[in-house]
């Protein structure tokens, strides 16, 4: 056996029992039985690769995305849908329109879960569509991880303009995105029929999807 194989998946099998809460190194040294300078160099790497995630020191470790990422989309979708369902129930309680859940598959946002209101005129809802063309798609674009955000930019290209009026180029795209971030939410006003407004989905500070709320401009 591989020691240090050994050691990563003892460390990532008692991250999975805490159920996301942080925890300290000192814990996972106890817990382990690894020397803290060795412990934190397997963590190190283990984050870099995406499998630990330590967003603060006073927020501890806990497991990344890629670690959830190993059951396959299909269970992380589920997942999310499932964690959602009371959120988008309370956004569709008290703005009376329809509510999405989406998620970024390639360089598409695609939509897992939709909420329509019963009542009045609700605005229409594209299941797979250019990541630029939405809020949901914008947000989860803007919280990606640079090496992420980069690929999605790479296969995607940069935004049409019926996409996104006004972001012609990789500076003006990039300023958006980090507007974005820095209000946390994205709201779309540049389409003739919809305004949207999103909120990215996270987990231990990694974006999994978002929840939109879709409004008929007028």
């Amino acid at each position: 056996m591989i020691q240090v194989l050994d050691r990563a998946f003892a460390i990532l099998e008692y991250l999975s029992a805490e159920k996301g809460e942080g925890v300290t190194l000192s814990k996972i040294e106890q817990a382990c039985s690894i020397r803290k300078t060795t412990l934190s160099n397997i963590l190190k790497s283990l984050e870099e690769l995406g499998y630990v995630s330590h967003p603060a020191k006073r927020k501890g470790y806990s497991l990344g995305y890629k670690a959830f990422s190993l059951a396959g989309p299909k269970y992380i979708f589920d997942k999310l849908t499932e964690v959602s369902r009371d959120e988008m129930k309370l956004l569709s309680d008290v703005f009376s329109e329809t509510v999405v859940l989406a998620s970024l598959r390639e360089a598409r946002r695609v939509v897992l879960s939709v909420l329509e209101c019963k009542e009045g005129i609700t605005a229409h809802i594209s299941h797979s569509e250019d990541v630029y063309m939405s809020a949901t798609g914008r947000v989860m674009l803007a919280y990606s991880s640079p090496h992420a955000a980069e690929a999605i930019i790479g296969q995607a290209g940069l935004p049409s303009e019926e996409a996104w009026a006004g972001i012609s180029t990789q500076e003006a795209l990039r300023s958006a995105l980090a507007q974005i971030c820095a209000e946390r939410v994205a709201i779309t006003t540049d389409h003739k029929e919809i305004v949207g407004i999103a909120v990215p989905v996270l987990v231990a500070g990694q974006v999994v999807g978002a929840i939109g709320v879709c409004i008929p401009r007028f």
